[in-house]
């Protein structure tokens, strides 16, 4: 059985809400002006890999783990939130992810966390992205699970997917187009943003700051592009 443990989560519940569009809150949906100028993203419609399956066939710490999981507008991943779920991660990385979460001040219900696999035991998909990464040909097969992610966000259906660690991109296999820390592109309806991983953002202080600005820009960005579609 899959036990999943307390995540920063409770920090939105916690936090106001006007710091970040209300758009962006399940409960609500209340047209945003922003004037501030937005970082372009860029459009890829990339292919469907994988169809839709019966979650009632996949294993049961999947079947388990999308059980607890509500939908929400924001979905956050990286290459060991399967360890950080179970309580055998390490708790800087969940203390980093709340405390910038409680700066977004984003509204209850806004975030939920999708690993990108449940298998804790081994390293290997880590090494197979570094691998993929330093050769510039991104791979998913050191990471066997990659499926259930990929049919988890088509189930969840987030407005927004942020990866922390530019291992985690090659661990999704989405096919996305991010190779640096602070892009973003839009893909199948999604905004796609990558962020600098947690060593990284523990090591410096500023950096999460930086971090939750360039959110707060991109979901603006994203906000206009769904109005523009909607009209």
């Amino acid at each position: 059985t899959f036990h999943q443990t307390r995540m920063p989560e409770d920090a939105d519940r916690q936090a106001g809400r006007d710091a970040f569009p209300t758009d962006f809150s399940p409960n609500r949906a209340q047209q945003t002006h922003d004037s501030r100028p937005a970082p372009r993203a860029k459009v890829n419609a990339a292919k469907e890999v994988e169809p839709d399956s019966d979650p009632s066939t996949w294993p049961e710490a999947w079947r388990e783990l999308l059980h607890k999981t509500k939908p929400a507008p924001v979905i956050w991943s990286y290459a060991a939130l399967g360890a950080d779920l179970s309580g055998q991660g390490d708790p800087q990385r969940s203390a980093c992810l709340r405390t910038m979460i409680g700066n977004l001040r984003l509204p209850k219900g806004t975030s939920a966390f999708w690993p990108l696999s449940l298998d804790i035991r081994s390293t290997g998909a880590n090494q197979a992205a570094t691998a993929g990464i330093s050769s510039g040909a991104l791979t998913v097969q050191g990471n066997p699970e990659v499926t259930f992610f990929r049919r988890g966000l088509r189930i969840l259906r987030p407005k927004a997917v942020i990866f922390l660690g530019l291992e985690s991109v090659a661990l999704a296999g989405l096919g996305l187009s991010l190779r640096m820390p602070f892009t973003q592109q839009i893909s199948v309806g999604a905004l796609y943003v990558l962020l600098p991983d947690f060593h990284a953002l523990l090591d410096k202080a500023d950096l999460a700051d930086k971090a939750c600005t360039f959110l707060r820009v991109a979901f603006a960005s994203l906000l206009r592009l769904l109005h523009q579609a909607a009209k």
